[in-house]
């Protein structure tokens, strides 16, 4: 993973992208929508989106961590939104059936969403420690061919003797025979 001034400033631009559009769109999803409650849910829902949009832009970037840290900053602000606005509805707003339901689906929804995290968490470290062990293999000189137990010496007759707990070489037919 390049690590350096340019990939960190492809990285920056990005996420700059993002926070500036989305806070166009949470403000103007704020400003003119007259039901608060709806505009907070709004801005949950879209929050939301974001975050699965800077999870999949990493592909776009070198510099994976910026849009990273973006996906999991809105979804933390999704998620917190969406609860704390279900939690504390104006009077009259919902049902309280209404309530109770939205608040078990977006608490799935966040479960489901930690679980992805968890398993994308794992799998990056997983990725991380082979490409460790690939680069200590590449970094190996590569074997010589005398290296090997099979190698002959040139004039050399009889190969060498095999290594102890092997299988007897076959018999050799006595002199004479054919």
């Amino acid at each position: 993973m390049p690590e350096g001034p340019a990939a960190r400033v492809g990285g920056a631009v990005l996420a700059a992208i993002f926070l500036g559009i989305g806070a166009l769109i949470f403000y103007g999803i704020y400003a003119f929508v007259p039901d608060h409650f709806i505009a907070l849910g709004a801005i949950g829902a879209v929050a939301l989106a974001f975050s699965i949009l800077a999870y999949f832009a990493q592909a776009f970037t070198r510099y994976p961590t910026v849009p990273r840290a973006l996906a999991w900053g809105f979804m933390a602000m999704g998620f917190t939104v969406l609860v704390l606005d279900l939690l504390f509805p104006p009077a009259g707003a919902i049902s309280a059936a209404l309530q109770l339901t939205l608040l078990i689906v977006v608490l799935l929804l966040a479960l489901v969403w930690g679980f992805v995290i968890v398993w994308s968490s794992r799998e990056r470290r997983m990725a991380a420690a082979r490409s460790e062990k690939r680069a200590e293999w590449v970094a190996q000189p590569p074997p010589s061919a005398f290296t090997y137990s099979t190698a002959r010496v040139p004039g050399q007759v009889s190969p060498p003797a095999p290594p102890a707990g092997s299988f007897p070489p076959p018999p050799t037919p006595p002199p004479g025979a054919t």
